[in-house]
């Protein structure tokens, strides 16, 4: 006999159901997490599109005060041996399109720019000329300022200013950034504000954001002839940012100038380390992957290979960010 009672199923879920279970939820992550990692990659290249406006704008206030675009070229104005320096020779001691950009449009110290135009109340030693020891009062940290501020023309709050000392260290501490050199070593220059304390603007991916100012008075698109003396003036210049794309140039001009980014060993090298610009009769980029192939206006290149060639926005300035992998000239670039 037995009492009537329904024996009741133990409750839980058999091995079965359990593996089915994690199986469904492998495959959920497997399909969520690569769209998750583009959703972020993409607000990062939103971010850092809005940034480049960010700094696009403060250019162009810049120019309404100066009637001129933010310098990109030229030696650390706060060494004794680099200033003054003309854009026809090679400062011992050159400062980067990038960190020119920002010293211009915030100051060295974030609170304005100083600008050294009138010589009457800015030459500070009454010597008749500007040079490091004026600019080094410009922005003493242990005083008060007593010369006009320009600006700044951009936030400087945030994350996206930092010094090359600084980024270095972030750098050495994520996996996902370019192994650097020594934090030290890009420190050129002996001053307060030597090039590895001065800032520069870095972009979502947190990678410097390069900057180069067209010369709107050169009759060549780019800078195709290292050794000339002087110098051949182009409307870009491959090496305003040379510490940070390396260069292919011959030596002795420039002097080798210590990078940032030590890609060596990786197999990978910056498109914008190669100039790529080859003069023929006809005029002709060799490579789309170079400096000179990344910038041209593709609108008034011509048909196929050959035409006339001339960089886009050639009469104002070009910002680049190397984008998600790192690299300055491949076809992921963020620029204005």
């Amino acid at each position: 006999m037995h009492s009537g009672k329904r024996r009741r199923r133990a409750s839980g879920f058999t091995l079965v159901e359990l593996l089915a279970v994690i199986a469904i939820i492998g495959l959920l992550i497997s399909i969520l997490v690569p769209a998750l990692s583009k959703v972020r990659e993409q607000g990062k290249k939103v971010s850092t599109q809005n940034l480049l406006g960010v700094l696009g704008k403060g250019c162009e206030m810049f120019q309404v005060d100066f009637q001129r675009y933010p310098r990109s070229a030229g030696g650390n104005p706060f060494e004794a041996s680099t200033y003054p320096v003309d854009l026809t020779t090679w400062p011992s001691i050159p400062l980067s399109g990038a960190q020119w950009l920002i010293l211009e449009l915030a100051g060295a110290n974030f609170l304005g720019y100083v600008s050294p135009g009138d010589v009457r109340t800015y030459d500070t030693n009454g010597d008749g000329q500007i040079n490091d020891a004026d600019w080094l009062k410009y922005y003493d940290p242990n005083a008060p300022s007593q010369y006009r501020r320009w600006g700044p023309y951009i936030p400087t709050t945030g994350r996206n200013l930092q010094s090359p000392e600084a980024n270095a260290v972030e750098a050495n501490r994520r996996a996902d950034l370019p192994q650097l050199l020594d934090p030290c070593q890009p420190a050129a220059g002996t001053s307060i504000w030597n090039n590895g304390k001065l800032p520069m603007a870095v972009d979502a991916f947190r990678f410097p954001v390069l900057y180069y100012a067209a010369n709107d008075q050169a009759k060549f698109p780019f800078c195709d002839d290292w050794t000339a003396t002087p110098r051949k003036v182009g409307r870009y210049d491959q090496l305003d940012n040379l510490a940070f794309t390396d260069s292919d140039v011959p030596t002795p001009e420039p002097p080798t100038v210590p990078s940032y980014y030590n890609l060596s060993g990786t197999g990978k090298q910056h498109p914008f380390g190669k100039l790529g610009w080859i003069s023929t009769s006809s005029g002709t980029i060799s490579d789309p992957q170079t400096f000179a192939g990344r910038i041209h206006d593709p609108g008034v290149f011509g048909s196929g290979t050959t035409g006339k060639v001339w960089p886009r926005r050639a009469d104002s300035f070009l910002l680049v960010s190397p984008g998600p992998d790192g690299l300055y000239g491949t076809e992921d670039d963020i620029t204005n």
